[in-house]
């Protein structure tokens, strides 16, 4: 000890470094390597001690002197960066200035002082609100990530914002008046974008919807709200919008979440707020994408259980939007809703009757003849090509339900074509559809409805039914076909039964 002092205070910093290094007094050994300007040494010390901004600093002491140490000190910099020494690979990278290198290490080692000044230096206003949230500095990130720009940003910033309301665990009523009247004033100053992250951070719903309203971005403001589940504020945004901007994928979304049954247990409103959404929407920017969409959803709706969906107004005025007279018929013709909602029934008719002379659509005015005059509705669809929108009105007539057969078949949607056929007692028509499309049990049934049982025992054995084959051909009195099939059944039985046996030995 006293050696190495007596060196200190003779100014022989150099003999007394090894002593204090050798008694561990890294205080007085820091000094020795500043006294000696040894800047890579003490840096090491400073690393060592985890004074990190002194360590840069000393690094870049270091570096300054020769294109030589830079070129040392970035191979270190480099292998501990493959070793996953992060902290001392950042430490020198900062010292040579790469902050691109440094900040999402120092980042990654929750040095965020010291990332935040290296993403400033890099402009990178993402990593900066990044540290300035990890720091907690929530009203100066949410602020900084304003200044990108970025509309698509602003539930994010509303998040943050929120966190600085509760910084300190409880709600802070000052700081959420502050926000309140920061979100009056970008109104004011028309910045809606702003305005609404500040009402979204305080939970100020008249704010949501006013700001929602001026903003006219319908798809991005109702994303948020079904998000959100803020089912009321859905409720109250359409009620004042005329019309809906939607893309297709946006609609693929809402019916995806129903189809699943996220909102299953919500309330009854919101599928008719969906209604509501696709009717406004259909009705100002008609396009067959979304037709094609909202027609598949409404084939779903309707045939899903009525005390679920209810026929309301409004869903009757989409389905006349959409001009899909399959469904109008499907309506018109279901017995439980004819006897169990009589004035319904009444409604939409007149809603029919009307679309139909507003837009002299004579697909409607055939639908509104089914019930009054029956005549009429055969004669109408004379006149009318068969779609795939309205082949159900052909399928309930007998004098041109073929049309819409030989329509189907060629459509290839023999499935819809062989219950045309089977609701129009079309049976030998319906069975050979179904051998068309390799359905040969559906064919089987059909055959052996209508007694036909040599073709239904054909058929059975075609889907690999042996046992109701044999049992066809017992009702036709085949007893030898019959008999030959049961036999191979037992045969069958008994080798699977062998092979079993033989198996289970194997394993003792």
């Amino acid at each position: 000890d006293r050696a190495a002092e007596l060196y200190f205070k003779a100014g022989n910093f150099k003999e007394a470094a090894p002593l204090f290094k050798k008694l561990k007094n890294e205080d007085m050994l820091l000094k020795c390597y500043i006294r000696l300007k040894d800047y890579y040494n003490s840096a090491k010390l400073y690393q060592k001690r985890r004074e990190y901004d002194s360590a840069i600093s000393s690094f870049k002491m270091f570096v300054d002197r020769s294109e030589e140490n830079r070129s040392s000190l970035l191979k270190e910099a480099q292998n501990y960066e493959k070793s996953n020494r992060t902290m001392w690979s950042a430490l020198r990278y900062s010292a040579l200035s790469m902050p691109e290198k440094s900040a999402p290490m120092f980042f990654k080692r929750g040095y965020y002082e010291a990332a935040l000044k290296e993403y400033r230096v890099l402009e990178d206003k993402e990593g900066e609100v990044q540290c300035l949230i990890e720091l907690e500095h929530y009203y100066e990130a949410a602020n900084e990530l304003e200044k990108l720009g970025k509309e698509e940003k602003w539930e994010e910033i509303a998040a943050i914002l929120e966190d600085y309301i509760y910084k300190d665990g409880d709600y802070n009523r000052g700081r959420a008046h502050k926000l309140f009247s920061e979100a009056e004033e970008k109104m004011k100053r028309r910045a809606y974008w702003s305005a609404l992250a500040r009402y979204r951070a305080i939970n100020f719903p008249e704010g949501i919807i006013e700001a929602s309203l001026r903003l006219d971005d319908d798809e991005r403001i109702l994303r948020y709200f079904f998000d959100e589940d803020r089912f009321d504020l859905i409720e109250e945004y359409i009620e004042h919008r005329e019309s809906l901007n939607l893309s297709k994928d946006f609609l693929a979304y809402l019916i995806d979440k129903q189809r699943k049954g996220i909102w299953f247990f919500m309330d009854s409103k919101i599928e008719d707020s969906i209604i509501k959404i696709f009717y406004l929407h259909i009705r100002a920017y008609p396009n067959e994408d979304s037709r094609k969409i909202i027609n598949d959803y409404l084939f779903w709706l309707i045939i899903t259980p009525r005390i679920l969906i209810g026929l309301t107004d409004t869903l009757f005025k989409l389905i006349l939007e959409v001009k899909n007279y399959n469904i109008v018929f499907t309506i018109l013709e279901d017995i439980e809703f004819r006897r169990s909602s009589p004035d319904k029934l009444k409604n939409f008719l007149k809603l029919i009757e009307k679309r139909a002379g507003e837009n002299n659509d004579p697909n409607l005015l055939a639908c509104s003849m089914y019930d009054k005059d029956r005549k009429a509705f055969n004669s109408a669809l004379e006149e009318l090509p068969v779609t795939e929108l309205n082949y159900k009105l052909f399928l309930a007539n007998k004098e041109n339900y073929q049309r819409a057969i030989d329509f189907l078949v060629s459509s290839d949607n023999l499935k819809e074509a062989a219950l045309g056929c089977l609701k129009n007692n079309d049976f030998i028509q319906a069975a050979s559809i179904y051998e068309i499309s390799e359905d040969y049990r559906s064919a089987a049934r059909v055959y052996r409805q209508i007694e036909s049982y040599g073709d239904a025992a054909r058929c059975f054995l075609k889907a690999g039914d042996k046992k109701a084959a044999a049992r066809m051909y017992k009702k036709m009195g085949k007893l030898d076909k019959a008999k030959e099939i049961w036999d191979s059944l037992r045969l069958s039985r008994k080798r699977k039964s062998k092979v079993d046996g033989d198996n289970q030995l194997k394993l003792f």
